[in-house]
C-alpha cells in the first residue's frame, strides 16, 4: 500500500499545475462519493493557508489519496 502511495505522490509532483488541479478535483469527487455512501448530509469545507498553490495542491493530493486508500480498506473489511 505504501508503494502505491509513494507512486501517486511522485507522479502527482511531475504534473503541471493545471493537471494537478484536475487530478485533485477528480479525487475529491471520488472521495465525496465514498463519503456520501455513509452519510448523505455530509459537508466538507476545505480550509488552507499555504504559501503557494503548488504547496496546497501537493498537500491536498496527499490527504485525498490517504483518505481514499483508508476508506477502500475499511469498505473491504466491512464487505468481507
Amino acid at each position: 500500500m505504501e508503494n502505491s502511495f509513494q507512486n501517486y505522490l511522485s507522479t502527482f509532483n511531475q504534473l503541471t499545475e493545471f493537471d494537478k488541479k484536475n487530478e485533485i478535483i477528480k479525487n475529491l469527487k471520488e472521495l465525496f462519493d465514498y463519503l456520501r455512501t455513509i452519510n448523505d448530509d455530509i459537508e466538507l469545507p476545505i480550509y488552507a493557508d499555504y504559501e503557494s498553490d503548488e504547496e496546497f495542491l501537493s498537500v491536498a493530493f496527499a490527504y485525498i489519496i490517504t483518505i481514499k486508500e483508508l476508506t477502500a480498506i475499511s469498505f473491504d473489511k466491512l464487505n468481507n
